[in-house]
């Protein structure tokens, strides 16, 4: 399961904390990816892991956009995607776990989020060209750090959860001439060298998700909406719905179901078996995106 919980998970006691928690247990998923898990005072800490059910947490570093990764089975180490100074070319810190499934199977699980496409409202269809120039870099980043990963793990299988901040029905630039940079992003002195470059960038996020050996695990709600962005609240600034919040996973897993929680859906039934009781109809607007939940299987 992956969800962005927009800023933070809201103090001891309050309605968003308690809202996020009913999310959670409503589900019960065995790995969670958060993103924007919040400066200090509201970002997860120890305790918050052992409150949610997780036995196991990865969160870097702590800030309003940063990830984290929780997760039910055991790791096997932790690792972040991130920029080698003086280059400063990530949004956010990526973590990643390697988490024993058991029978010699490992499954590398990494939440990402990506530089945002609208800082200022109203976000409907925004272009900006440097923004999406930055995005492909970071998944330029992702494709290097997974190769060396399966690499020194054979057999390693992948799933990537966040928030993408792109959708195809976005205007997008095809690709890049050139690089650039501006402030809160500073290229690699090696990105123009790489094996790759120029960077390609439309239809994003499935080119890049194809470059990393990744597809994405399709989805929607109970009611037939694919959109994982709620309008207007309790983000005034989102005024269009767009799907860009992804579940993306290598080629030996498979979907079993998957669906987007959504509590002013219709609740009962679904493409799974919920293990939590009906939330409450506001607890999805506590946050300006709905999470993503899939099954999974290992194929044979």
């Amino acid at each position: 399961m992956s969800m962005n919980i927009w800023t933070g998970l809201g103090a001891a006691g309050s309605d968003k904390r308690n809202a996020l928690y009913r999310i959670i247990q409503r589900v019960q998923p065995d790995v969670l990816a958060l993103q924007e898990c919040g400066a200090t005072g509201s970002h997860i800490t120890t305790d918050m892991v052992a409150d949610m059910g997780f036995s196991e947490a990865y969160y870097p570093t702590v800030g309003t956009y940063e990830p984290a990764i929780l997760s039910r089975y055991a790791s096997l180490g932790n690792d972040v995607v991130d920029s080698t100074l003086p280059a400063d070319e990530m949004f956010a810190e990526f973590p990643n776990m390697i988490l024993d499934m058991g029978g010699g199977k490992k499954l590398l699980v990494m939440s990402i989020h990506n530089r945002i496409f609208c800082l200022a409202g109203p976000c409907d269809d925004n272009q900006n060209t440097d923004w999406e120039f930055a995005k492909a870099v970071e998944w330029f980043r992702i494709k290097k750090f997974l190769e060396a990963a399966r690499t020194a793990n054979p057999g390693l299988e992948v799933v990537v959860m966040g928030d993408c901040n792109g959708d195809p029905a976005m205007s997008q630039t095809a690709s890049f001439p050139s690089a650039v940079s501006f402030t809160g992003f500073v290229p690699g002195t090696d990105l123009t060298s790489e094996p790759g470059y120029p960077i390609l960038f439309s239809e994003y996020p499935q080119r890049q998700l194809e470059d990393c050996g990744l597809f994405r695990v399709g989805m929607e709600n109970q009611d037939g909406n694919d959109s994982t962005l709620w309008t207007t609240t309790p983000n005034a600034a989102l005024t269009s719905e767009f799907a860009i919040d992804i579940i993306a996973v290598s080629s030996g897993l498979g979907k079993i179901s998957s669906e987007i929680i959504d509590s002013e859906a219709t609740q009962t039934g679904g493409a799974f078996d919920k293990k939590g009781p009906v939330l409450p109809s506001g607890d999805s607007r506590e946050t300006d995106h709905k999470p993503v939940v899939a099954r999974l299987r290992f194929r044979a």
